[in-house]
């Protein structure tokens, strides 16, 4: 079967010859050029990307040591605060000449010492 004279096919034909004749490969600086734009922007986006994810971790760990430091608060009605003593003394008392003096041993009677508080709820 013969082909039948197609106007389209020769008008594409016609346009591929131009365009083959006009082609022309892009100068070598041209293309080095545009390797390192692309480069620096890939550069560019993976530091980004490192400090957000360090930002991220950064928040997550707060937010973390946030709500631990929130957990462990104590129940209703104790303090939050410490309790010192009333009466606890500030220094201890001197001792004695006549203590170093002796033959036996020193033993301190703790007169006039607290023990520290203990609070159940910081552990």
């Amino acid at each position: 079967m013969p082909e039948s004279p197609d106007p389209l096919r020769s008008l594409f034909q016609h346009a591929a010859a131009v365009g083959a004749r006009q082609a022309s490969p892009a100068p070598v600086a041209h293309i080095t050029d545009r390797g390192r734009r692309r480069h620096r922007r890939r550069l560019a986006v993976a530091a980004a990307g490192v400090c957000l994810a360090m930002v991220g971790g950064g928040a997550a760990g707060a937010a973390l040591v946030t709500d631990r430091s929130s957990s462990e608060t104590p129940a209703p009605g104790s303090s939050s605060a410490p309790r010192r003593p009333a009466t606890s003394p500030t220094t201890r008392p001197a001792p004695s000449r006549t203590a170093a003096h002796t033959s036996s041993p020193r033993t301190d009677t703790g007169l006039g010492t607290t023990p520290p508080p203990t609070h159940s709820a910081y552990r």
